[in-house]
């Protein structure tokens, strides 16, 4: 009696078992029908993804190119098998606009595709000037709207680049070239960047520095004393040691000079 009793005992545990097991698949079911089951799904990444084309023309508006999702050869459904998202797609740019295809129901994972919009560059097709402290961009001969570019300006850099003389051997002007860069960004139709440099010449007298890289100027020196310059006026000859001017000197007393009147020496 007691075996056949553990007996049903037993059978009725697997039965029991049974049901439960059965139930418990079931709900996995729904489950994944439900809330989306991430096992068994096929990554987004594993299908052929083609957008119609990789440019397009600048149109003012959102550029949305049309995408086609298959896998193993078969055609997949936009808002059922995948989702896309378009971002930066209205100003032009090369390789900044973006497509996001983002798998749902049967498939999972997302991925990004670029594209081109086509524009004018803004370095290859337009020319600039500076006046006044004003830049002003150009494109075809016409003035191009502040609106499709923005600008920022770096640091300034200055560089001695000569150096002459002043009027006193304690003083010398200093002429530098002062750089600043400005840098041009397209926007809207306009794509692309461009450097312009201001170049700007400041001539200071300052006090003289042995070390700074002296010039030969238009006066390189003019010539006086014991040590004449080379200057356009050499020198004029005096005294005991008479330069090499145009007129080396008269000679007189007892050391006559070797002017053209040598002087006469005392009887």
């Amino acid at each position: 009696m007691s075996k056949v009793s553990n007996f049903v005992k037993l059978a009725w545990a697997s039965a029991l078992f049974a049901v439960v097991f059965t139930l418990g698949l079931g709900m996995i079911n729904v489950n994944e029908a439900e809330a989306g089951w991430p096992f068994g799904k096929t990554s987004i990444k594993d299908c052929n993804i083609r957008l119609e084309a990789d440019s397009f023309k600048w149109t003012g508006n959102e550029v949305r190119p049309s995408v086609t999702v298959t896998y193993e050869g078969n055609k997949l459904e936009e808002n059922k098998d995948y989702e896309l998202k378009y971002d930066n797609n209205v100003d032009a740019g090369l390789d900044t606009a973006e497509v996001k295809i983002k798998g749902i129901g049967d498939f999972k994972s997302s991925i990004t595709y670029t594209f081109d919009i086509i524009g004018i560059n803004i370095a290859r097709e337009c020319r600039f000037q500076y006046k006044n402290n004003r830049l002003t961009v150009f494109y075809r001969g016409e003035e191009v709207s502040s609106r499709n570019y923005k600008t920022s300006k770096g640091d300034k850099e200055r560089k001695l680049v000569h150096v002459t003389p002043g009027n006193n051997p304690e003083e010398e002007w200093c002429t530098y070239e002062i750089y600043q860069d400005i840098v041009i960004t397209g926007k809207g139709q306009y794509f692309g960047e461009y450097v312009y440099r201001i170049v700007e010449v400041e001539s200071v007298l300052e006090e003289r520095e042995d070390d700074k890289p002296h010039g030969p100027g238009p006066n390189p020196g003019y010539g006086g004393g014991h040590n004449p310059g080379p200057g356009p006026n050499p020198g004029h000859g005096g005294g005991h040691n008479p330069g090499p001017g145009p007129n080396p000197g008269h000679g007189g007393g007892h050391n006559p000079g070797p002017g053209p009147n040598p002087g006469h020496g005392p009887r």
